[in-house]
């Protein structure tokens, strides 16, 4: 669970195994609270502040009522800032303790809301129905938003989920991570840090040449780009980002528009289903499929890959034939021509 929503304070419940032993009838769990130091100044090392305490119900499951058991314990990290032994090595006056951590947990939670706020972002407040629970998933939407903002790297720099498993460099530039999240950005009003992650997506994992840094393509991510483009621009008004990165995203237009072609001469029978409709897939991993096995296994014509390509084409040619009017820009102008 989460204390003090939106702020990433979480709550672990581990429940006691029934002994055979005992007569207690009831459930009784370990909680503890994990409490992250709010900001780490730079660092890449993150501290937490961990609160253990059992609890004991009278009924099944935490049914109440319920009290709590002994006394808490709490730690600064690493187990030794407080433990039966730590007087050897610390005065007491700095062993972790109560004030440590509720001290935390208040400054976690007044991090958040001053973060949250800065970004202007709408307020939800959803009814709670017979089939759905309006608040968890305003308080689930939320802090998706919030962990997408502390999984990044230096503020901006893209992380494909955490290790063990994911977070490793060569998944930083994964295309589903910036489409998700800009979108996700602008559609909860957090513009400026949605232009945080277009600007990063832009600056170091958009190449000279369209392509992506990543170790193979999304059609359909590919053409979402494009559409989250346009939606920055409709969204905030800014034109300037994409002045800024415009020989980029040309680039990227182009390189969907040089395929464009190529489904129409390869495939030129409008009868044939094929027929302008972009070769691709929608899933990266299976790309490598298609260089093992090449002129065996051709790439699919997937209309739903080459839907968002073709929206891409409409959405972005629009703003940038407005932006191009409005900056007295020939060369956006002319792109938009391309697109449009």
């Amino acid at each position: 669970g989460l204390l003090g929503q939106p702020s990433p304070n979480l709550v672990f419940y581990f429940p006691l195994l029934p002994q055979n032993f005992s007569a207690y009838g009831g459930s009784r769990y370990w909680t503890m609270v994990a409490s992250p130091r709010p900001d780490m100044q730079g660092g890449r090392e993150q501290d937490v502040w961990f609160r253990f305490q059992q609890l004991r119900c009278s009924g099944a499951r935490l049914a109440p009522p319920c009290e709590l058991v002994g006394t808490p314990q709490y730690y600064d990290t690493y187990w030794f800032s407080n433990s039966p032994i730590t007087d050897r090595w610390i005065r007491p006056e700095l062993k972790a303790n109560a004030s440590g951590f509720y001290g935390n947990l208040l400054a976690v939670k007044r991090y958040w809301d001053r973060e949250l706020a800065a970004e202007g972002m709408m307020a939800l407040s959803l009814p709670d129905t017979a089939g759905t629970n309006g608040s968890w998933l305003t308080d689930q939407a939320l802090f998706s938003m919030v962990r997408s903002m502390i999984s990044r790297d230096d503020t901006w720099h893209p992380r494909y989920g955490v290790l063990p498993g994911y977070g490793v460099s060569l998944q930083d530039g994964f295309q589903d991570t910036f489409t998700s999240t800009a979108t996700a950005a602008l559609e909860w009003g957090m513009f400026p840090y949605a232009r945080g992650v277009i600007d990063n997506w832009l600056r170091y994992y958009t190449r000279d040449n369209g392509m992506i840094t990543y170790r193979a393509e999304e059609l359909a991510q590919s053409g979402r780009m494009l559409t989250i483009y346009a939606l920055y621009r409709d969204y905030t008004g800014d034109a300037q980002l994409l002045l800024h990165h415009f020989g980029r995203i040309r680039a990227h237009a182009q390189w969907l528009l040089y395929r464009f072609g190529e489904a129409l001469r390869n495939f030129p029978d409008p009868s044939d289903p094929r027929h302008g409709i972009i070769a691709g897939g929608d899933e990266g991993d299976t790309f490598v499929a298609f260089y093992e096995r090449w002129g065996d296994q051709p790439q699919g014509h997937k209309y739903s890959c080459h839907a968002n390509v073709y929206r891409g084409f409409l959405d972005l040619g629009r703003v940038l034939r407005e932006i191009g009017e409005e900056s007295g820009r020939e060369d956006v102008a002319a792109h938009a021509s391309e697109l449009l």
